[in-house]
């Protein structure tokens, strides 16, 4: 249970200006090939806070906060250049190579900083009851089970950060192969470096085990931080990568009846060290980094990442006419639209539960040990059977999408060996029509009727299976692996009308 001091408060007033420029020309160079050059450059001026409420750790290992009104300064060089090309390979025009490159900052907005450069003390004041299985923090009472001489929680955040950068690419070639019908195959890539992180820096002084980062087995998690003098510090910096890569085909064509239908194919893999910054987004693997000296042992899929992705829609105006107006009116000049989604799972990490590893951060979950002999994807097969989960159950269903005897609870004060994003989840299946009519009764009035049927197949597509898999006294938790909620609504048709005048 944590909750704030009374009289603190996390209002601040953060100000910060973003001034810029961008020049560009395309270049003809020959009639069949056309050069974009291009280049911004954009300059954020360092955030301030106005109300001179604003303190920051200097160093992890600081006694006390200092008064500033700078939390941070970023880098003024933020040169951001464009190239890209197209080339017609052909005389006639019907095959085009196309690339491009371009370098892109994210500037560092309030929304990215003023969640935690608001929460320091003296002006903001938190601390934590931690419960345990024998003694669990009471409510309605918790508050009075806060002491007034526990060490509050600090921020710390580096005085001078990097912004954000992507370095984006692509190569495609289009190809006309026949009237109206066009397909295109393109690599899309890109490198992003300087990505927002967080973790916990004030945990225990960690000790090496064959290898590996491990913290004291016994005493109380507060005695042997590295800085007693505060309990929780936590961190944000801008050190993390990532990279995306991806084959993309395309297929348009549009037919002289008025039918148009177009699909996309995307193989595709994201990979980071990070996906989740926040608590308020729904990627189940922790706000915080597992081991801040160590951030290249979550290097793994995205959390959002979907390997492969196939969407395909179509429109089509009936071509039915009438010679009576009435029942031209009325039953004429339908279109029906429809699209379809095929995507296979995100991935996510099965945690063991609890603060197995008593590095003192309540924000990134334990992840446990995978068993010898069992895939760190356990979604196909049976259950090989362990406490409380009999073998032969089948894997990959609603009741048990993941087999939990594949993992096991890590010595105390260690990291299990389990990697991150490791478990593939539930793929996407969907299909949603519409069909829709404009009637004009008489100019300028229009009347728009359209009724759209959402998910018209009654699909289920099912959300993330349970991942936390023990509880505090090692038990096994019954709902891990079970999957208990929807990623869309059963099927779902509503009308429309809309009168133009």
């Amino acid at each position: 249970f944590q909750a704030p001091r009374l009289g603190s408060s996390s209002y601040r007033g953060f100000r910060e200006t973003i001034a810029g420029t961008y020049m560009q020309d395309d270049f003809k160079v020959t009639q069949r090939l056309t050069l974009n050059l291009g280049l911004r450059w954009e300059v954020m001026r360092d955030p301030r806070e106005v109300n001179g409420k604003m303190s920051r750790l200097m160093s992890p290992l600081d006694s006390q906060l200092m008064l500033t009104d700078r939390y941070f300064s970023v880098g003024k060089k933020d040169f951001q250049p464009r190239v890209g090309l197209a080339w017609q390979l052909n005389g006639s025009g019907t095959t085009v190579l196309r690339a491009g490159f371009g370098i892109l900052h994210d500037h560092i907005m309030p929304n990215a900083y003023v969640g935690f450069a608001s929460n320091n003390p003296p002006f903001y004041l938190s601390q934590t009851v931690n419960g345990t299985a024998t003694n669990p923090v009471k409510f309605p009472d918790a508050y009075t089970q806060l002491s007034l001489n526990a060490p509050p929680r600090a921020v710390y955040l580096p005085a001078a950060v990097k912004e954000p950068v992507k370095n984006s690419y692509s190569l495609s070639l289009q190809r006309q192969v026949m009237k109206d019908t066009v397909v295109e195959v393109a690599y899309l890539g890109s490198e992003s470096h300087h990505l927002e992180t967080s973790g916990e820096l004030n945990t225990p002084v960690p000790i090496l085990v064959n290898g590996q980062h491990a913290f004291p087995a016994t005493g109380v998690v507060q005695n042997l931080r590295a800085n007693q003098n505060f309990a929780s510090i936590q961190s944000y910096w801008f050190g993390s990568n990532a990279n995306y890569n991806a084959l993309q085909v395309t297929f348009k064509r549009r037919s002289s009846s008025g039918l148009q239908y177009q699909a996309f194919y995307t193989y595709s893999r994201s990979m980071d060290e990070k996906s989740l910054i926040s608590g308020g987004e729904s990627h189940l693997e922790g706000v915080t980094t597992l081991d801040y000296l160590n951030l290249r042992r979550d290097y793994a899929r995205s959390s959002y990442d979907a390997r492969q992705s196939f969407v395909a829609t179509a429109t089509y105006p009936f071509p039915f006419r009438f010679q009576q107006k009435a029942l031209g009116l009325i039953l004429g000049g339908w279109t029906a639209n429809g699209i379809t989604t095929l995507r296979a799972g995100a991935p996510l990490t099965p945690t063991v539960g609890f603060n197995r590893s008593r590095n003192g951060d309540r924000w990134s979950p334990d992840r446990p040990n995978l068993n010898p002999g069992f895939s760190s994807d356990p979604t196909h097969g049976v259950t090989a059977g362990c406490a409380g989960v009999p073998a032969g159950q089948t894997l990959g269903t609603p009741q048990l999408f993941y087999d939990p005897c594949a993992f096991s609870l890590p010595a105390p004060g260690t990291y299990g060996n389990l990697g991150r994003n490791t478990v593939t989840g539930p793929g996407l299946t969907n299909v949603d029509v519409s069909l829709e009519k404009t009637f004009k009764p008489r100019e300028p009035m229009s009347v728009q009727f359209r009724t759209e049927v959402f998910n018209i197949l009654n699909n289920s597509n099912f959300s993330i299976p349970g991942y936390a898999l023990f509880q505090g006294n090692g038990d096994r938790i019954g709902s891990a692996g079970h999957i208990t909620a929807l990623t869309t609504q059963p099927r779902l048709i509503q009308f429309a009308l809309k009168i133009l005048f």
